[in-house]
């Protein structure tokens, strides 16, 4: 053996670091995924107002496309959809001049379709997954797997120090 052979022997051991991380990463993030699949009840302290169930949303996350245009299309559910995208753009002006409300709506339908946004069955949580959809509507949409999370003790991290 020559030290060609070696060092070729050193260069196969090494392991690429950042690729196991990033695997581990996204296997984590599927788990997550595959876990909001299943029917999750509202938490306590939520409210659920949205024209959907507990199991629809199940459904919507599990990558059904009938409960997700059941979801999207129902007139309540789309003209709150549509309110959501007005405020956004009231509150991000810069967005304006680069895509429309309609561009909003479209982005957030093929981020739920393709089951990189899910959803939890209670209304802060589908308002926060549409906003986080709005953010990036003008860069093509998210690019890993957003799940909204609860507030801890019922208030955002910019709110824990108000009495």
């Amino acid at each position: 053996m020559g030290k060609g052979t070696a060092s070729q022997e050193s260069e196969r051991a090494t392991i690429d670091v950042t690729a196991l991380i990033a695997e581990a990463l996204r296997a984590k993030r599927e788990a997550e995924a595959k876990r909001y699949a299943e029917a999750e009840q509202t938490p306590e302290g939520e409210r659920l107002t949205w024209r959907v169930t507990a199991e629809q949303v199940a459904r919507i996350n599990a990558g059904e496309r009938e409960a997700l245009d059941a979801f999207y299309f129902e007139p309540d559910n789309f003209r709150h959809l549509k309110a959501c995208a007005r405020s956004f753009f009231r509150r991000v002006p810069y967005f304006r001049p680069i895509i429309s409300e309609e561009d909003l709506m479209q982005q957030l339908y093929c981020d739920l379709a393709t089951g990189l946004l899910k959803l939890r069955p209670y209304d802060r949580a589908i308002n926060c997954a549409a906003f986080h959809s709005f953010k990036y509507a003008a860069v093509g949409g998210i690019d890993e797997i957003y799940i909204p999370h609860a507030r801890r003790g019922g208030r955002c991290p910019r709110q824990a120090n108000c009495d």
